[in-house]
């Protein structure tokens, strides 16, 4: 995966892919604690909005407990990316914790898209309620409209919400936070 994104996106790996995806999908509450970063939106069930991001070198694993437990809540840890975090990972299966899931990190080339009369794309710095709705029919999550309110309604500026509609239907969304430059 590094080499991927190296490729793709330049100097960044995937550590600080990561960080700058935490900026742009905000949790309602936080911790920065030992380079990692600690979040927590109660309000949704989330994976992203409810782990600890281990961001740099830092052994905080007492203080990810604490943090998620002190409300009952069941600590997760995002371990990406796997093949540079091996220490991390056997350092909680040592203290009983599990897999619970997988976290893509995802990057993609610029593709040039053909004109076309029919594919009509505007970009907006908010929401209107033709974008939210492509939008939570997209997610097909029974929380998308509570991630909306509790997450992506924060999301810091500058930003874009992309509607791409074809023949006036709703054909794709999409979000663009700038973030460094």
């Amino acid at each position: 995966m590094r080499a991927i994104i190296a490729e793709v996106a330049g100097v960044i790996n995937a550590v600080e892919l990561e960080a700058l995806a935490a900026r742009a999908w905000p949790a309602l509450e936080f911790e920065r604690i030992d380079g990692w970063l600690l979040r927590r939106t109660p309000l949704i069930a989330r994976r992203r909005s409810n782990s600890a991001l281990p961001l740099g070198d830092g052994a905080a694993v007492e203080e990810v407990e604490r943090f998620y437990r002190k409300d009952g809540v069941t600590p997760l840890v995002q371990v990406a990316p796997a093949e540079e975090l091996g220490a991390l990972d056997a350092e909680l299966s040592a203290r009983g914790w599990s897999v619970s899931g997988t976290t893509d990190i995802l990057v993609a080339f610029e593709v040039p898209v053909p004109a076309s009369t029919d594919v009509d794309v505007t970009v907006r710095d908010g929401v209107d309620r033709a974008w939210l709705d492509a939008w939570v029919a997209a997610e097909a999550r029974p929380d998308a409209e509570e991630t909306y309110a509790h997450v992506l309604q924060r999301t810091p500026p500058p930003a874009g919400f992309a509607l791409a509609r074809v023949g006036g239907t709703a054909a794709g969304v999409g979000i663009a936070v700038c973030e460094s430059g």
